[in-house]
């Protein structure tokens, strides 16, 4: 059964590009600015994953298919 989780291995970990970045996140009336690591993973399928430094709470993440 797929429940659309994807796996990323360590290889795939290797090709990534990483960065420590400031992200603005939306909450109701307000905007909170939050450090973050962004993690660019290239592949069929690219993922950009951007990742709290302080709690480690994914705080965004999306995927894009290039055709």
């Amino acid at each position: 059964m797929n429940l659309g989780f994807v796996t990323i291995s360590a290889a795939d970990l290797n090709k990534s590009i990483t960065k420590l970045i400031i992200i603005p996140i939306t909450l109701d009336d307000r905007i909170e600015l939050h450090v973050a690591w962004q993690f660019y993973i290239p592949g069929p399928v690219d993922y950009e994953i951007f990742v709290d430094v302080m709690s480690g709470e994914i705080l965004r993440e999306q995927s894009t298919i290039i055709s």
